[in-house]
């Protein structure tokens, strides 16, 4: 593989959403999530990449293991396809329609005007699955309910009034929701 991966801003708003639709397991294995594949077109679709892990015993997991969940996704509704590249496999999905506000939003960088069930939908799951690392957790809890301490905690570290109107993060950099087949 190519260069390291830096997580992305779609694992923390976008993947907890589509856990309602695909019942996420082995999130642990979850290398980053993508919005967008290089060399394709802009269709509105997110895909999880997951890092196969040797350690699972898929004869005596095989009712729960590693391959009865890959079945369950290439069968799920959502389902476009999936891309093996050596220990590493890329699952697409369309957008549910039930999603596509939120994800306008999360191409906005407007995370605030998330619909409260999906920010408590987000909320629930990284607190779920996500409990080692409490500080990164509340950060995007503030960011989401456009906290009044996170906004004066951002002021002091950049020294400035930041409007009401302005959201607590940065829009997304679409390189970084772009899979590369380079980076392998």
């Amino acid at each position: 593989m190519g260069k390291g991966f830096n997580v992305n801003k779609s694992k923390s708003y976008i993947l907890p959403l589509f856990d309602e639709y695909l019942n996420l397991k082995y999130i642990q294995d979850i290398v980053n999530t993508y919005l967008y594949i290089e060399g394709e077109d802009k269709i509105p679709r997110f895909s999880i990449l997951y890092k196969f892990n040797p350690e699972f015993d898929f004869i005596k997991e095989e009712e729960s293991g590693y391959i009865f969940y890959e079945t369950e996704l290439i069968n799920n509704s959502f389902f476009v396809k999936k891309i093996d590249i050596d220990d590493y496999t890329l699952f697409v999905f369309d957008i549910p329609k039930d999603l596509m506000y939120e994800y306008s939003c999360f191409l906005e960088g407007k995370y605030s005007w998330y619909r409260k069930h999906h920010k408590m939908t987000i909320i629930n799951f990284l607190n779920k699955n996500f409990p080692q690392v409490p500080q990164v957790v509340n950060t995007i809890i503030q960011v989401l309910n456009k906290s009044d301490s996170l906004k004066l905690n951002l002021e002091k570290q950049l020294n400035t009034t930041i409007p009401d109107d302005v959201e607590l993060s940065s829009k997304i950099v679409l390189e970084e929701e772009t899979f590369k087949t380079s980076d392998f």
